[in-house]
């Protein structure tokens, strides 16, 4: 499931609690609407947080190098 993901990978990111939680709910909104049909879950997972730093962290936190370091860590390509 990809919450468990976003679960798993946010401490390594260092995420605050309130972004991993987020993170959690988006991701577990993209399976409620069926969002997520046909994606494989890293990749939810690693939207799910990408989404939540940038509503929730400094908006000038520069997005190529954040989504590479969620990516490394998620197991995803860019």
């Amino acid at each position: 499931m990809p919450a468990d993901i976003v679960a798993a990978k946010a401490d390594k990111l260092g995420l605050h609690y309130a972004v991993k939680e987020a993170a959690i709910q988006i991701a577990k909104n993209f399976v409620e609407n069926s969002v997520e049909e046909g994606k494989k879950p890293a990749t939810i997972a690693g939207v799910s947080i990408f989404m939540a730093m940038s509503k929730l962290r400094n908006r000038s936190t520069d997005t190529e190098s954040t989504w590479r370091a969620i990516s490394e860590i998620v197991g995803i390509s860019v």
